[in-house]
């Protein structure tokens, strides 16, 4: 991925810290003794939507997949100690305004989307959120130079 990683914006914090609190609603505090079962249940946190989520409006669906992503990215920060960042991309002339949420490796050879893998696997009833986990955990990740940002998906 062609990209340039950055601080999490100024304007965005604010929005960041309440769907962290949203999330710790949802998830519990995510810590290394729950990470994995945060992330590799993320399914099952689909659960505190409402009955009839195909009509969720898309201001609450997005308030609950960003705290999803939240928590996720809190997993992969307490389990492999990836940190969160703001990606700006390439094909965006790397403008803040057009940048994503995402968590990369220490060494910035890895990318994770957290929001695009949250609705991935709710719209498409996968389970790539616990796939990209366990890929860390068990190291099978492609072998690619430092600083490739390489995403990682299901």
């Amino acid at each position: 991925m062609k990209g340039r990683v950055s601080e999490i914006p100024q304007a965005f914090r604010p929005a960041y810290e309440r769907m962290r609190q949203r999330a710790q609603q949802i998830c519990g505090r995510v810590v290394e003794l729950n990470a994995e079962s945060v992330a590799c249940g993320m399914r099952s946190f689909f659960d505190h939507l409402p009955a009839d989520s195909g009509t969720l409006g898309e201001i609450e669906r997005g308030r609950v997949f960003g705290a999803l992503a939240i928590a996720y990215a809190d997993a992969l920060v307490a389990a492999f100690g990836w940190q969160p960042c703001w990606l700006l991309l390439e094909e965006k002339d790397y403008r803040e305004e057009d940048g994503v949420f995402a968590v990369v490796s220490p060494d910035q050879s890895y990318v994770v989307l957290p929001v695009a893998l949250i609705e991935s696997d709710f719209d498409h009833i996968r389970d790539n959120a616990k796939a990209v986990f366990k890929k860390i955990r068990d190291g099978h990740l492609l072998d690619v130079p430092e600083g490739a940002l390489h995403e990682l998906r299901g």
